[in-house]
């Protein structure tokens, strides 16, 4: 397929950003339908009720009854604009019909009542009130630009305008000339006003909506609500203007700004992006905005992190943690063939969804404190501290000069405990504690954290990958991977097992939160 050429792109992000237009001007026009509905409805109710007790016949009957029947008028209107703009979705040249039919349908009813009053210069004058109400109602919901509001308006007034001429102007008012002609110019400067007020109205937030959707278009990526956040920026669900595939675009957090951060940022997305493997989120596209902002676009992940999943359901089977944990091992595997170390995986930096029809799929993202290794010894130099404390391995926390791959087999050692009892390895009323948990504490078996029988292959693995000394875990991701593909739970959690579970996600009851021991938050990174 050959790539689009400029105009084509410009083509495309314009046609989705027509769409957009088109979708929330319908939107907006099923909420004036609904609204103008439940406005009316009341005056509705109290004229019905007035027009039956009332004297059959009477002038109040009479008026009570226009009243009534235009009420009536204009509630069927407003139904039937929330009813078709709330149907299925309509073209952009039908619903500015719409837009316009809503408003004079109600005008022509202001003017039949406004006729029956047409004695009454303060009954037209309320009548003139009642129709600013709704250009303003209409300025304030429906988007519009001044000059469509402006020239939308004015004719809405005409129906008014031409009773209070006739009323006024006629031999059978026996008004004086300075009379009438005061009473037209008063008419005409109140009618004047709630058009010139409504495109005031329109072009406030009009302009406030367009700053908005500028402030929130990064390229061609159009940012929707916040989905997550990383140790280094925000994570939004993002709408590209030419591609359908869903999309997340991280951005780097504004109070993180400086150089330092941004080169860390900038090799975030850097070196995630040379990564192919299935379990590593993919990296879509990276750049900066005009005014310096950093982000990076990379594949949507619908599905829940593992922190979630343990918080809300408890522990896991053996059989689907070694299922997990063998693809997280996988991503891992091709990063430190590549050089790299992750140094923060945890159960929230691994994403469990459905994709392509696979269930359980495995996702390791924000690489956010990746490691570049120097050499073939696979060591290198790094005293800070980077990480998150219930995950971290002995030798990052004393800040040794020799680290290497191995610290990201104890994190996952530590997740696969999580999953196993839903509790992290060690707890403490703070990070200090923690960490000096993990520097001299032996973990409980998490049979007996769990009490509760577990296979002791996989039990054994888990322990192993937490040994104190690297040398004692397993020497690489990949002899892990095997290790637990040897396991004799592993292969047992099916693909049926597993969309059985994604299709009882919603209705299967939470776990009870078990008792953690911990009082820190467990994902928070330092």
């Amino acid at each position: 397929m050959e790539p689009l050429r400029g105009g084509e792109v410009e083509e495309a992000g314009h046609n989705a950003l027509h769409e957009e237009e088109r979708g929330f001007l319908q939107e907006r026009l099923a909420l004036l339908g609904k609204v103008t509905l439940l406005v009316i409805s009341p005056y509705l109710v109290v004229r019905t009720v007035a027009h039956v007790l009332g004297d059959s016949g009477s002038l109040l009957q009479i008026t009570l009854l226009i009243g009534t029947l235009a009420n009536f008028g204009n509630a069927i209107s407003a139904g039937l604009v929330w009813l078709l703009c709330s149907w299925r979705p309509l073209r952009m040249g039908v619903l500015k019909v719409i837009d316009g039919y809503a408003l004079y349908f109600f005008a022509i009813g202001s003017g039949v009542v406004s006729w029956h009053y047409r004695d009454d210069p303060f009954s037209i004058a309320a009548q003139g009130m009642m129709l600013t109400f709704a250009v303003l109602l209409r300025a304030v919901i429906v988007p519009s630009t001044a000059f469509r509001t402006l020239w939308i308006s004015l004719p809405a007034y005409l129906p008014v305008f031409l009773v209070a001429y006739l009323a006024w102007a006629s031999p059978e008012a026996a008004l004086g000339a300075g009379t009438r002609v005061g009473r037209l110019a008063l008419f005409i400067i109140r009618g004047l006003l709630g058009p010139v007020l409504a495109a005031i109205t329109s072009k406030i937030i009009f302009g406030l909506r367009r700053e908005v959707r500028k402030a929130k278009r990064l390229g061609q990526y159009q940012l929707e609500e916040k989905i997550g956040e990383g140790g280094m920026g925000e994570v939004y669900r993002a709408r590209h203007a030419m591609l359908r595939r869903p999309t997340a675009v991280k951005l780097m957090r504004p109070e993180l700004a400086g150089e330092q951060n941004l080169l860390r940022f900038q090799k975030e997305v850097q070196l995630t992006s040379q990564l192919t493997h299935p379990n590593t989120v993919a990296i879509y596209d990276y750049g900066r905005t005009p005014d310096g902002i950093f982000y990076y676009a990379m594949e949507l992940l619908e599905g829940m992190n593992l922190q979630e999943l343990g918080d809300a359901y408890g522990p896991m089977q053996p059989a689907r943690v070694i299922h997990i944990l063998r693809q997280v091992c996988g991503s891992l595997e091709e990063a430190h063939a590549a050089g790299l170390i992750h140094r923060d995986i945890k159960p929230a930096n691994i994403i469990l969804c459905q994709r392509g029809g696979v269930y359980d799929v495995a996702k390791v993202v924000d690489f956010g404190v990746v490691k570049q290794l120097e050499g073939v010894s696979g060591k290198a130099a790094g005293n800070a501290l980077r990480g998150t404390p219930y995950y971290m391995s002995p030798e990052s926390i004393r800040g040794t000069s020799l680290v290497d791959a191995r610290l990201d087999l104890y994190a996952v050692g530590a997740v696969g405990y999580f999953l196993l009892t839903a509790t992290s390895p060690f707890s403490g009323i703070d990070h200090q504690e923690v960490l000096r948990h993990h520097l001299e504490t032996v973990p409980e078996r998490p049979s007996d954290r769990l009490r509760a029988e577990l296979p002791r292959d996989i039990e054994d693995l888990v322990l192993q990958c937490l040994e104190k000394d690297s040398d004692d875990r397993p020497p690489t991701a990949r002899s892990l991977r095997e290790k637990l593909a040897g396991c004799g739970a592993s292969g047992k959690w099916t693909q049926a097992e597993a969309k059985a579970w994604w299709a009882n996600v919603e209705t299967v009851r939470p776990a009870a939160p078990s008792a953690r021991r911990q009082v820190i938050d467990p994902t928070r990174r330092v």
